[in-house]
């Protein structure tokens, strides 16, 4: 006697699940796909991943990782793990590049022609069946936002994700974010070259482009042995 599975694959109850990794260990947060959060000082950044989880009612066979996707706001969450093992958990990953911006009614998979599983199967050969999903997931009820604005004319220009000033001597460019916090925050940065000399810090607006508009900054000065120097409103 044998048995023949003839029921496909399917998401259970409560199937989606979103975390973002940071750098961080203390920013890690997860979410579920209403929305709550297990931790609110989930603060991302350029680098950091976004990872999205799918629980099946049984194992499938895992096949072409790496290109096999989810879309969500136009860009690709690939999936994870070693093809030919078992599992009845997806996951999907998406690494924060400069620039990423995904507004908050945007954080969702549209509808099932955004999966793309090709070759993930049961052991019976069945697809997964993804027929249930008849409006959006949505995943967060936060966004994400790490758009740049250059100041300065073209003196700075932006490859992937690096910015370097090209042209113009002096303090006459900038990069800025108009994203904002409350109470405790940080801004990240990495220099790119030794022997340059750079100013990061926080701000409550930008009235220009040199450093004078700079609330409370950390001067990298190439030309006195790499240090760092504090200023606040432009002065040391």
């Amino acid at each position: 006697p044998y048995t023949i599975d003839v029921h496909a694959p399917k998401p259970i109850a409560d199937a989606w699940h979103i975390k973002g990794e940071t750098s961080n260990t203390d920013n890690t947060s997860n979410t579920d796909n209403t929305g709550n959060t297990s931790n609110t000082n989930n603060i991302l950044t350029i680098g950091d991943k976004i990872k999205v989880t799918l629980t099946l009612n049984e194992a499938v066979t895992l096949a072409k990782v790496g290109s096999n996707k989810i879309m969500i706001a136009g860009k690709a969450f690939l999936l994870t793990g070693e093809n030919n093992t078992s599992t009845n958990t997806l996951e999907f990953v998406y690494t924060i590049q400069a620039n990423d911006t995904i507004g908050t009614k945007d954080f969702n998979i549209d509808n099932q022609y955004d999966i793309t599983l090709t070759d993930v199967k049961d052991t019976d050969g069945n697809n997964i069946d993804f027929s249930s999903i008849t409006s959006p997931i949505q995943f967060s009820k936060t966004s994400l936002d790490t758009n740049f604005d250059i100041g300065g004319g073209n003196r700075i220009t932006r490859t992937n994700d690096t910015y370097e000033k090209t042209s113009g001597a002096g303090w006459n460019a900038d990069v800025t974010s108009a994203k904002g916090f409350v109470n405790d925050g940080y801004v990240i940065a990495k220099i790119g070259a030794l022997g340059k000399s750079m100013m990061l810090g926080l701000s409550s607006d930008d009235t220009d482009n040199s450093y004078g508009s700079i609330d409370y900054a950390l001067y990298a000065d190439g030309g006195i042995g790499s240090k760092f120097v504090i200023y606040e409103n432009g002065d040391r």
